[in-house]
């Protein structure tokens, strides 16, 4: 494990998708939640996909969940489900949460490789950067 360590963290900080998968972004329930911003967070998944893509297609849900702020699992692609009764800003930052695990995962290759440690912490960091810096370039537009 220790050797696969400085790999996946370089492929972490430096991003290493060469293609463009999908990205499909769906709301499963018949109205928006209260406060939810449907173009806000489509934004954010689009800054996500362009500055910290993945190397397989990502299905973004947002739909009830009980017991969860989100979840991320492999199925062919990354499939985040994402608790949308929560405030918009629980939604973001529970979206980059889970795009951490996503690209932990695709930089070790294997989907079910780490948690919460320090690389989970690298992959949080990036992400969080890239959608603070979306929302703030897009609120003076």
């Amino acid at each position: 494990m220790r050797a696969l360590l400085p790999a996946v963290l370089a492929a972490l900080l430096m991003g290493g998708c060469v293609s463009t998968p999908a990205l499909t972004v769906a709301q499963e329930t018949a109205e928006a939640p209260a406060g939810f911003e449907p173009a806000l967070f489509q934004r954010a998944c689009e800054a996500l996909m362009e500055h910290c893509p993945l190397n397989a297609p990502v299905r973004v849900q947002v739909q009830p969940l009980e017991g969860y702020y989100g979840r991320t699992h492999w199925a062919g692609q990354y499939e985040i489900a994402i608790e949308g009764r929560q405030p918009m800003q629980g939604v973001l930052d529970t979206l980059i949460h889970e795009w951490a695990h996503a690209m932990v995962w695709d930089a070790s290759e294997d989907p079910v490789y780490g948690g919460h440690g320090p690389l989970w912490g690298v992959a949080y960091a990036r992400a969080y950067r890239v959608v603070m810096a979306e929302l703030t370039a897009s609120a003076g537009d």
